[in-house]
């Protein structure tokens, strides 16, 4: 518990440039959730509220509660939780404290732009 305290406030969850990919969401809760997600890849997102993955697909990143944003994917990305094994899953669902601040710089480095 403590080790993932410590996670928690040393490895955020972060929009960053990657000189090699371009912009990308690095997903980490704790010691719990992990996945780094290209801001390119991202074709939908969407504000609201869910309380676990439903499908396969589905990664689920959250502390306490319930997610409050759903990142779609183009493509499938790594997701590796504290209990499971990596798998590869098509739709993220985070816990952010401000998902309003994030929807808005995710969309402004380049999320949903339909390149299909």
């Amino acid at each position: 518990l403590i080790g993932d305290a410590h996670a928690l406030r040393l490895y955020p969850t972060l929009l960053r440039k990657d000189e090699e990919n371009g912009s990308v969401l690095d997903i980490r809760v704790g010691l719990r959730a992990r996945a780094r997600a290209h801001i390119s890849d991202i074709v939908e997102i969407e504000h609201g509220e869910w309380h676990k993955a439903t499908e396969e697909e589905e990664g689920f990143a959250s502390v306490m509660g319930a997610a409050n944003l759903r990142l779609v994917l183009r493509r499938p990305v790594s997701f590796r939780s504290i209990f499971q094994r990596p798998r590869s899953v098509t739709t993220l669902l985070l816990r952010v404290d401000e998902p309003g601040a994030l929807v808005n710089a995710l969309r402004e480095a380049g999320a949903e732009r339909d390149e299909r």
